[in-house]
């Protein structure tokens, strides 16, 4: 008896006060407008500034899209929120969507890209005139293409790679200053493929793209055609992986507008891929991203839509100077940006 009163002295000095009382359930802190909430079992994730960003990691198979992917982009479209959802396995997210409009009411209109079906897809024409205002933009985009063609030339560019990029910076901004009514992906790559001196040649009409190959014609003035070859054949071997005709239907026409967070037509832009041609896919995928990126940080000062830019399951496609994109820029300019991934590696790019 003595041992059993002992033991509930003991227990009663040590036990913090109030501990066998019920707990009761913690209360959120009041959120903000654009708040967004991910339900669980318990009391809701409450993120209460998605405009400093969402990365989600996990690994592959753990119930990131279903668990954290999925109810966020209902939250986002019950917000209104417009932008550009990159589903590596389409139509996973797309259909997502697609219910998510249709159940809510919104107003938004869904845009998609699939380039392995040409008979389920929107036609656009990344390239057009009014995405290019000046060679910066076209340097950025074939950047976009080389890099994800030859992934080797990030770490190391070389001569060749530099000189490809060059020479496809040339082809865009020659169609867009020269004739503007066929600036877009399939004519850049018959500019490409075609033979090698009368596209130099060519080349050298316009004063600004003369200059962009300065090194390469003057090679082929001095009869260095192994050198010259190098160039294109580097930049022709790159580009035949991706001039199909599939691919090519689906870049014809100008179509579904890059310019996603425009209030006068805010929309969601759905870029499908697979796991079965997410390499062969990704140099368009990131021409695409790029050119909607770029038209979205556009509206610092200006009152758009907000944007989402999502990426599921796996990062397969390269964004030169990434990073940069998703910092202070778009976060002042209302822009929530979410990553799903299962590797750390995206913030290498």
């Amino acid at each position: 008896m003595f041992l059993v009163l002992l033991c509930c002295f003991v227990l009663w000095r040590i036990v913090p006060k109030g501990y066998f009382r019920k707990k009761k359930p913690e209360t959120s802190r009041p959120a903000g407008e654009w708040a967004v909430s991910i339900p669980t079992h318990e009391n809701p994730v409450v993120v209460g500034n998605p405009f400093r960003g969402i990365f989600i990691a996990g690994a592959a198979g753990s119930g990131k899209s279903e668990s954290v992917a999925v109810p966020l982009l209902l939250e986002f479209i019950r917000k209104g929120f417009a932008g550009i959802v990159y589903d590596f396995k389409f139509p996973a997210l797309d259909n997502d969507i697609s219910s998510f409009l249709n159940a809510t009411g919104s107003d938004l209109r869904h845009f998609r890209l699939n380039f392995s079906n040409p008979y389920r897809t929107d036609f656009v024409n990344p390239i057009q005139p009014e995405y290019v205002p000046n060679t910066s933009y076209a340097r950025e985009y074939a950047v976009s293409i080389v890099a994800n063609l030859t992934k080797e030339s990030i770490k190391n560019p070389d001569f060749w790679s530099r000189s490809a990029t060059d020479v496809l910076t040339a082809c865009i901004w020659y169609l867009r200053e020269e004739h503007p009514e066929i600036c877009d992906i399939p004519h850049v790559l018959a500019m490409v493929g075609s033979n090698g001196t009368a596209l130099l040649n060519t080349l050298q009409k316009n004063i600004i793209t003369e200059q962009m190959v300065r090194s390469v014609y003057d090679a082929l003035q001095r009869g260095a055609d192994n050198q010259v070859s190098g160039v294109l054949g580097t930049l022709q071997g790159a580009v035949a992986q991706i001039n199909t005709p599939e691919m090519m239907w689906v870049f014809s026409r100008p179509g579904c507008p890059l310019d996603v967070n425009n209030p006068d037509h805010p929309a969601i832009l759905t870029v499908a891929t697979n796991p079965t041609t997410s390499q062969t896919l990704s140099p368009l995928c990131s021409l695409v991203i790029t050119v909607a990126t770029k038209l979205m940080n556009q509206c610092l000062g200006k009152k758009k839509k907000n944007v989402v830019l999502w990426r599921d399951v796996r990062f397969v496609i390269l964004l030169p100077g990434f990073v940069r994109m998703v910092g202070d820029p778009p976060r002042s300019a209302g822009h929530a940006i979410s990553f799903c991934n299962n590797r750390l590696a995206v913030f290498m790019v």
